[in-house]
């Protein structure tokens, strides 16, 4: 993916410190959509989805997956309880544990998906950095929300795909586009943990998010509430500025140009006629 994606600021010193090449990561449970980290747990499913698997039996890339899913539990939980306490090494020990006598019962299944997934999710949130970015730089709800009614500004970044390899656990530090088409179910299908950490309700569409996770452990705290991450400063391209900003262009421009030379300094103007966002660069 070569596309460069957007930032909404409100903060000026929050600015400064990207301009020197600091992400911020907020915490799951801090973001704004209550339905972070949420899947459907349909029982019908998860029991459905338990009898292919012992009937076709599962393979090396689903050993593959749930072994993703043991480090991101590993990464992401404090709590050993909700850690797997027989992981199995090949497709066929899996196969056994998928036969075990408790999973013959449905009503052990949905207690797991009432309270040992809940549980699991409360967790996670707590646990779990988010570094979100937009497709957009113009989109109005956008400056509204997240950029201080466009008193604030807008980060272009180029080439951020390079700055984040994907670890371990498949899900963390990779920049992946958020889905709003479908509510994703938790099964016993390995892989279905995965599409939870990178979905969003319908309603939330318009911001076009793109997503990085972290584990906060693996960031750098600077403050009780604050996770940041370095990347190169060479990407960041662009600081938009707001049309309603309220301090000195000129000052600003001389702080960023300071800390990071290469950073175009461009300003938006609203078309009160057309309706439209266009950006004008001025340094």
């Amino acid at each position: 993916m070569k596309q460069n994606l957007f930032k909404f600021v409100a903060d000026e010193t929050a600015i400064e410190s990207i301009a020197n090449g600091n992400v911020k990561f907020t915490r799951m449970s801090e973001l704004n959509d209550p339905l972070e980290l949420f899947g459907k747990t349909d029982t019908k499913l998860m029991m459905e989805s338990l009898e292919h698997y012992r009937k076709v039996g599962c393979n090396d890339e689903d050993l593959k997956n749930l072994t993703a899913q043991v480090y991101l539990l590993q990464k992401l939980t404090k709590n050993h309880k909700y850690r797997l306490s027989i992981v199995p090494k090949t497709p066929e020990e899996m196969n056994k544990i998928l036969k075990m006598q408790f999973l013959h019962n449905e009503q052990n299944i949905i207690e797991l998906g009432k309270q040992y997934l809940a549980e699991i999710r409360a967790e996670m949130l707590k646990n779990t950095g988010v570094f979100c970015l937009s497709e957009k730089y113009n989109s109005l709800p956008m400056w509204a929300h997240y950029a201080n009614n466009a008193k604030g500004f807008v980060v272009e970044f180029q080439d951020l795909e390079s700055c984040f390899k994907p670890d371990e656990t498949d899900v963390l530090n990779r920049l992946l586009k958020v889905n709003y088409d479908y509510v994703p179910s938790v099964t016993f299908a390995p892989d279905s943990y995965k599409n939870t950490f990178f979905f969003k309700y319908k309603d939330w569409r318009y911001e076009k998010e793109f997503r990085v996770l972290k584990a906060l452990n693996d960031c750098n705290k600077t403050e009780p509430n604050l996770f940041l991450s370095q990347i190169p400063k060479e990407k960041i391209k662009r600081i938009i500025i707001g049309w309603n900003f309220e301090g000195d262009i000129q000052t600003l421009t001389n702080k960023i140009k300071a800390i990071n030379p290469a950073i175009v300094i461009s300003q938006a103007e609203i078309s009160y006629q057309h309706f439209e966002i266009s950006v004008r660069d001025i340094h």
